[in-house]
């Protein structure tokens, strides 16, 4: 229930423009862009991102800080309005998401108040269309709030829900904690190995990897967790593809350049700069590459930037294991 470069390349292939995926509204780099050139949907094509545009300054918000534009390489960040790049996030498990503390964690910057709310946002900005009627917003609803995600197979461990198995417990348990990941879930039947070969060694390398995960990542992805951070992924200059800000916060004079403010463009405060909404980690192996501003595009990428940027010390082996845990979620 999400998108990934493989498959957004694939509907290029079959219809290039004509799908619409890569409607000019969001799914190229700017719309004043000939829609018919791939070139015009290479940040979709290439990194899975799709235009995200907002009102700047915010509506009833009193901004803390300056933005000026340094770099717009898709020359849509013009007038009154932001455009930033950032991968769709994952529409399932959404019940659970919606019942956490703040109620809105299913937006990367947080903006939208309710999934009815985000319904017809989508409906009116993304689709350009009218906005839903209460029956159609209902059924949306009812849709979403059923829809659960969680991997059932891997091609080296293979069956997670079999008996007894990490997953045994079903989707919609395994994915109560739709930000972190449940308690009740767990890898501790596979650190027994029962047999030599592939399985059984990638099932006791998963298993590690858990042990690994809960001990030095948890206390950011864990149950319940629906708050935005800086992790800093957006304010690393990484690609000349992106636009570039520099904010400027008035009364510190701290000065940011980032190629994505985050939540900091709704909210208008400055300790909001570059902060993302904790994602889900259902299904990560399908879905690369990974970030909100798909700068990871695989999970190793994934976990050598948490290295290096937090001071994380991994052997080669608990780096190798982390991937292998990811990757069977």
């Amino acid at each position: 229930m999400s998108i990934s470069v493989a498959s957004a390349r694939s509907r290029w292939t079959e219809k290039q423009q004509k799908d619409p995926l890569f409607a000019a509204i969001d799914g190229s780099n700017c719309p004043d862009l000939p829609q018919e050139a791939k070139s015009s949907h290479s940040l979709l094509l290439d990194r899975g991102l799709f235009r995200i545009a907002l009102a700047w300054p915010p509506i009833n918000v009193q901004p803390e800080f300056r933005i000026e534009v340094l770099r717009d390489p898709t020359g849509c960040n013009k007038g009154q309005t932001i455009s930033v790049y950032r991968r769709p996030r994952i529409a399932a498990n959404l019940k659970h998401v919606v019942a956490g503390p703040t109620g809105m964690s299913f937006m990367a910057d947080s903006r939208e108040a309710s999934l009815r709310a985000q319904a017809i946002n989508a409906a009116m900005i993304h689709e350009e269309a009218p906005a839903p009627t209460p029956e159609q917003l209902r059924q949306i609803i009812d849709f979403e709030t059923q829809i659960y995600v969680a991997q059932s197979s891997d091609i080296r461990g293979g069956l997670l829900d079999e008996k007894a198995g990490p997953g045994s417990l079903g989707p919609e348990n395994l994915s109560a904690a739709a930000s972190g990941l449940p308690a009740a879930f767990s890898f501790d039947v596979w650190k027994k190995r029962t047999s030599e070969g592939v399985q059984s060694e990638f099932r006791a390398s998963v298993a590690r990897g858990s042990e690994v995960f809960f001990a030095r990542c948890a206390s950011c992805h864990k149950t319940g967790t629906t708050r935005w951070m800086d992790i800093g992924t957006t304010n690393i200059d990484s690609s000349p593809d992106f636009p570039l800000f520099r904010v400027t916060c008035e009364s510190s004079r701290r000065v940011v350049y980032t190629q994505d403010p985050g939540r900091a463009l709704i909210s208008g405060k400055c300790a909001d700069v570059g902060s993302i909404v904790v994602p889900q980690l259902r299904g990560l192996a399908a879905r690369a590459p990974y970030f909100s501003n798909g700068s990871a595009m695989t999970l190793r990428d994934v976990v050598e930037f948490y290295e290096k940027r937090f001071g994380i010390r991994c052997t080669e082996q608990e780096k190798q294991d982390l991937v292998n845990f990811l990757s069977a979620l």
